[in-house]
């Protein structure tokens, strides 16, 4: 069974919803614990993402689900009409930020196993490679 995490934006949002409609989320989000990929959309970005999305009446629940940790993180509630289309744009420069910094490490991790980085003393990184060892 699933854990459910939920980040300060999360909860900021639900606070701003009538009571009502707060309880169907919480009792909709209760229901997945189970198995959430039976009830969830996946969202349309990277394929590694895991970025889903509930549908609970007229409403969305942007979620992560952390697959071997088994938790669901709820990260953003909103009207369906609204929800996905300010979340990419809150988002697009973090997910931006994020393919560079995985492009970066695996450029240094690929060169690092072949003995040399291209890296010097004064380099911005904080280490160098020299005859095959991290300085």
């Amino acid at each position: 069974m699933y854990s459910v995490e939920y980040t300060a934006h999360a909860i900021k949002d639900l606070n701003k919803l009538p009571s009502e409609v707060k309880t169907k989320i919480f009792t909709g989000i209760g229901k997945i614990k189970e198995d959430p990929y039976e009830h969830v959309k996946k969202l349309k970005t990277s394929a590694k993402s895991p970025l889903y999305s509930l549908r609970v009446v007229e409403y969305r629940v942007i979620m992560a689900i952390k697959e071997p940790l088994l938790i669901i993180q709820v990260m953003e509630v909103g009207n369906r009409s609204e929800i996905s289309r300010n979340y990419w744009e809150r988002i697009k420069y973090e997910f931006l930020f994020f393919i560079l910094l995985s492009q970066l490490v695996s450029f240094i991790l690929t060169n690092l196993t072949e003995g040399n980085a291209g890296l010097y003393p004064g380099s911005r990184l904080g280490f160098y490679v020299r005859d095959g060892n991290v300085h």
